[in-house]
């Protein structure tokens, strides 16, 4: 079952300038620090916690947006893959290209070290820059 956040983005004067920063079950427009209409539950990525991962994104996103975006970034919130955006309600705009992510899967399988073998997979992430509500 699938829970989408209802909630309304505030324009601004530019798209660069639209962000949104969740908080818990709260959203809240980092411009003003204002808590916009939300519901739960909170906007939240599939992220497991690899700071490596963060930190390869956050190079990309620091090339693309710059250091302030960069110094903003979140991974548990700014950047997901195409499904979670969409599970939430947002789709992603035509033309924008996504942010490269890789991961190692662990498998059954025992590798020739006598460990257990990982798969690479790369997972095309898109930051809250580049979804709009749906």
């Amino acid at each position: 079952m699938f829970y989408h956040l209802m909630f309304e983005l505030e324009l601004l004067e530019t798209q660069a300038t639209r962000r949104l920063l969740v908080q818990g079950a709260r959203v809240v427009n980092i411009r003003n620090n204002m808590p916009t209409e939300a519901a739960s539950p909170a906007i939240q990525s599939p992220w497991r916690g690899s700071s490596v991962t963060a930190e390869n994104v956050r190079q990309q996103v620091r090339e693309r947006w710059g250091d302030a975006e960069a110094e903003r970034f979140d991974p548990l919130t700014h950047a997901m893959p195409f499904v979670t955006w969409a599970s939430f309600g947002f789709k992603v705009r035509k033309g924008e290209k996504a942010l490269k992510s890789v991961t190692f899967i662990d498998t059954d399988e025992v590798g020739a070290d006598g460990g257990k073998k990982k798969i690479r997979r790369v997972v095309n992430l898109f930051h809250v820059n580049q979804v709009e509500k749906a």
